[in-house]
């Protein structure tokens, strides 16, 4: 009963910390030819929240491409929208590189009905925004992706913070404040790994983050903090039809 006790008191302890970001199951698409189209649905689970995802990508043109990313949970809703270039390589490979914008809002506190049994009482909301660089590089088989992206960005918080405590009459009443925008750099790499039919694919991902002031190596505060990965699992469907001039589904494009 103990250890079931200490279990659910750590569990809360890491799931009432105040994290204002997690890093987002954004799908590798790996495009690699005009109208290829995917879809990624998935769900994650980082240090401190689960969420859902879901990213459609296309591919406008022979080397232009576009994508569209939603993230939701309890903690934090947030939207990415990016376009770039992509080039296919050798008769597996495929090289990505988008610029895009991401942006969000976050929120916590811990639990007021419980409030005389936290050591910490506080809420925190606010806005984020990320403008960003990111490059991918993977591998296609008719029925295994490999992938892995790299995406640098500029983590630019509008966040309120705010602790409470009980006064001498038992009221509770605000006793800290911080205003957080603090711009900070954001290093997110990412990898996945595909496995399915030629147009319906279980994906597993695996992000990290680290955010960053610019002259320090923290984020510039001491009462927020951020979750540093989270693994995702779902499905990717791909459809769109063929590149004509390198079928992607064709025995011989695959061939080694």
């Amino acid at each position: 009963m103990n250890k079931k006790i200490l279990t659910i008191s750590l569990m809360a302890a890491t799931l009432s910390s105040c994290s204002i970001y997690h890093p987002q199951a954004v799908d590798i698409p790996l495009i690699d030819h005009a109208g290829d189209s995917r879809i990624d649905l998935a769900a994650s689970a980082s240090n401190t929240d689960m969420a859902i995802n879901s990213t459609y990508s296309y591919g406008f043109t022979d080397c232009l491409a576009g994508q569209v990313h939603f993230n939701f949970s309890d903690h934090m809703i947030c939207g990415q929208l990016a376009g770039g270039a992509y080039k296919p390589f050798g008769n597996h490979g495929v090289l990505e590189g988008y610029l895009g914008y991401n942006a969000g809002f976050v929120k916590g506190e811990a639990d007021i009905d419980d409030i005389e049994s936290l050591s910490d009482r506080y809420k925190f909301n606010g806005n984020f925004s990320v403008p960003f660089g990111q490059i991918n590089i993977g591998w296609k088989w008719p029925h295994i992706d490999l992938g892995a992206g790299l995406k640098i960005g500029y983590y630019i918080p509008d966040i309120n913070y705010n602790e409470y405590d009980f006064d001498h009459s038992g009221n509770l009443h605000p006793t800290f404040s911080e205003k957080y925008t603090e711009k900070n750099i954001l290093i997110e790499p990412q990898f996945i790994f595909r496995i399915g039919s030629e147009h319906f694919k279980w994906c597993f991902k695996a992000q990290f983050s680290k955010i960053c002031s610019v002259d320090s190596w923290d984020i510039g505060t001491n009462n927020l903090t951020y979750d540093t990965f989270s693994i995702s699992s779902g499905l990717n469907i791909s459809f769109g039809g063929r590149n004509d001039s390198k079928p992607v589904w064709d025995k011989e494009y695959y061939k080694d």
